[in-house]
């Protein structure tokens, strides 16, 4: 397909990333990538009930120059689902997906876990011995 790019998902609220999405302009990838991170979002506990997702996502074309792209995602539930057959296969869309543009680097990350301050350990007295090989790589 001429003119088709691939994107990826760079960074998420909920911690997905990855994934490679084919499509000729960023919003529809976005449309595309917004989709999965609700599907995903919806087998976590913690972000089960989400209603909007903030990510970005990063062209990943070959020869591109890698441009990231900050995308808001919000979906909402339909009064009447849309029913459809492709190929005999009865496909149900229960739910309709807004993607809107974000201001560059506006994604927030998840605060991380503070580290539990260690116990004070005695220190050994070091022998200043090299390994048998000749690396002092082991050595702190």
């Amino acid at each position: 397909m001429a003119g088709t790019k691939t994107y990826t998902i760079h960074s998420s609220c909920i911690n997905v990333t990855g994934g490679r999405y084919k499509s000729s302009s960023p919003s529809s990838a976005a449309k595309k990538a917004a989709s999965m991170l609700f599907r995903k979002a919806a087998k976590m506990p913690k972000h089960k009930s989400c209603k909007k997702i903030t990510f970005c996502l990063r062209e990943s074309t070959s020869g591109s120059d890698k441009k990231m792209f900050d995308y808001s995602a919000t979906r909402v539930k339909l009064v009447k689902p849309i029913v459809r057959v492709i190929n005999g296969v009865e496909i149900v869309n229960k739910f309709k997906i807004a993607v809107k543009a974000v201001k560059s680097h506006k994604v927030p990350k998840v605060p991380k876990v503070p580290k539990v301050p260690k116990s004070p350990k005695s220190k050994k007295a070091k022998t200043g011995r090299k390994t048998k090989g000749g690396c002092a790589c082991n050595d702190n």
